[in-house]
């Protein structure tokens, strides 16, 4: 007979333990997938982030208003410049809106006066257009991954 009630106790204290186990490990659980969200919409944003800067400097970047033909070593502002054209050569891996990258695929060679200068002014200004617009786009999406981080 004790024996019997030592061992209804000793699963009574194990069942109690097991459903305290379930519990812990059940909100466990809701908070690992909390925090991998949290660590999805950071990396999100970061990337809108970099993309921004990326699409910012294309489009106001060359503050000289050069292109690569108007300037030379011996100018003060050549390096600044300069570090523009290499910033905006590493670009191109980075670019994946088929319109864009048309154009970037005329940019690059302009930049590394591989080309002809003729169409310098049109392909750069239909560059920044669409620089302009990846911008707008990835406001739109900052703006709607607040809503979401609000909203959550």
């Amino acid at each position: 007979m004790v024996a019997d009630e030592i061992i209804a106790g000793a699963t009574v204290g194990l069942v109690l333990a097991t459903a305290a186990l379930v519990w812990t490990t059940y909100r466990l659980v809701l908070a690992t997938r909390h925090l991998a969200l949290v660590e999805k919409r950071i990396a999100q944003r970061a990337r809108i982030f970099t993309d921004m800067d990326m699409y910012q400097d294309i489009a106001k970047g060359n503050r000289w208003e050069w292109s690569p033909w108007d300037v030379d070593e011996r100018d003060s502002r050549y390096h600044d410049w300069d570090l523009w054209r290499e910033r905006c050569i590493r670009y191109y891996p980075r670019i994946y809106d088929p319109t864009m990258k048309a154009l970037y695929e005329e940019f690059v060679p302009f930049l590394r006066k591989q080309a002809g200068k003729e169409r310098w002014g049109e392909v750069y200004s239909s560059l920044r257009k669409q620089a302009d617009s990846r911008l707008l786009d990835l406001r739109a999406q900052l703006q709607q991954l607040d809503r979401v981080e609000d909203e959550a």
